[in-house]
């Protein structure tokens, strides 16, 4: 019986002292408030006022609520359905910025690369001046001319050391062709004169 009623205000009307074992049976059944005989109207015509205004008070909240929830619903759609698309804008961006870095590894590989070639053939080259150096005067002497010598900066390197070699050898060959040369001359001045 109180679930058909539920959504109205109950106020008992009663002849019962309210003493009675009564009143709790009526609050069971769903009843809000008592009024005992002898009645008096302005009394029951306020609490009429008040039950009809708390059930307009309540009308109205629950409206409220239901007005409430359908926005709560639609912000919790429209907040889901922006944080798929910043997720979705994220993904790309994070995607641009890897393909970038991508890029500006490829670059500095290349450039890497680049500059070691260029300062790798720089170093040898100079590495290697003293060899050619070497190989000129080597050529210069096998044509003839014996006063050529290399004279590289003495140095405790194996370039250094070759080069101081390489004179010390040219210093002895030039001396031992000119011992040959004096020997020739006296012996051919010594056949001449009997």
């Amino acid at each position: 019986k109180a679930a058909a009623f539920a959504a109205f205000a109950r106020v008992f009307l009663t002849a019962y002292d309210p003493g009675s074992g009564r009143i709790v049976e009526g609050y069971q059944l769903g009843a809000i408030d008592y009024i005992y005989k002898p009645f008096d109207a302005d009394i029951l015509r306020s609490k009429v006022r008040f039950f009809v205004d708390l059930y307009r008070k309540s009308a109205a909240l629950e409206h409220a609520e239901q007005e409430v929830r359908q926005l709560n619903a639609e912000l919790e759609k429209r907040v889901t359905q922006r944080t798929l698309a910043l997720g979705a804008a994220n993904r790309e961006l994070e995607a641009a910025a890897l393909e970038r870095l991508r890029t500006y590894l490829l670059l500095g590989l290349l450039g890497g690369t680049l500059a070691g070639l260029v300062l790798g053939i720089t170093f040898t080259r100079a590495v290697l001046r003293p060899l050619d150096r070497v190989a000129d005067t080597a050529e210069a002497i096998a044509s003839g001319d014996l006063q050529r010598r290399l004279l590289l900066p003495a140095g405790r390197n194996e370039v250094a050391r070759l080069g101081q070699a390489f004179d010390d050898m040219v210093g002895r060959l030039v001396a031992t062709l000119e011992a040959q040369r004096r020997f020739v001359a006296d012996a051919s001045h010594e056949l001449r004169t009997p």
